[in-house]
């Protein structure tokens, strides 16, 4: 139960950052701060969901520890099926859905390695780089709709696996 509040709640927060994002007085860096937390907020959403379905399967993982790709080779390894996850993969390995660009707008931003610059320091390329890549490829109306997506498959979930 724990893990469906921490989720509901990163999904409250994510919702908020994109309101704030879609009310902001206009300045870009403001805009880009919100949307930047809403990111966050989704990736942190989508975790605490993998540990919702691992509590359910009875598969213990840390938060650090916990991926769709880690709780899927557990399941598999004990036999257990998982219709929840099948569907998350599913969706993962199409590059054209939600949760596929919602991972890899995660990791382009945060973890991606730029070309060391040659009269620049290095904190201001970073910084140069990742605030135009994130600004021309991540509208709010994307986080808006992985928003919704999210909910709405973990709520979906939740209520089968309550019939189940």
């Amino acid at each position: 139960m724990d893990h469906i509040k921490n989720s509901l709640h990163k999904l409250h927060s994510a919702a908020l950052m994109i309101g704030f994002a879609k009310n902001s007085s206009g300045k870009d860096e403001e805009i880009r701060l919100y949307r930047q937390s809403a990111l966050v907020f989704l990736k942190l959403a989508l975790q605490a969901y993998l540990l919702e379905l691992s509590d359910h399967y009875a598969a213990s993982f840390h938060t650090e520890q916990i991926t769709l790709e880690t709780l899927s080779e557990h399941l598999e390894k004990h036999r257990i099926p998982s219709p929840e996850l099948k569907e998350l993969l599913a969706l993962k390995s199409d590059v054209h859905s939600w949760l596929a660009r919602l991972e890899q707008s995660y990791k382009d931003f945060f973890f991606q390695s730029y070309p060391e610059p040659s009269n620049q320091s290095p904190l201001l390329a970073f910084k140069t780089t990742t605030e135009s890549e994130f600004n021309q490829h991540l509208s709010i109306q994307e986080l808006e709709n992985w928003h919704q997506a999210l909910n709405d498959i973990a709520a979906r979930h939740r209520q089968q696996l309550l019939e189940w």
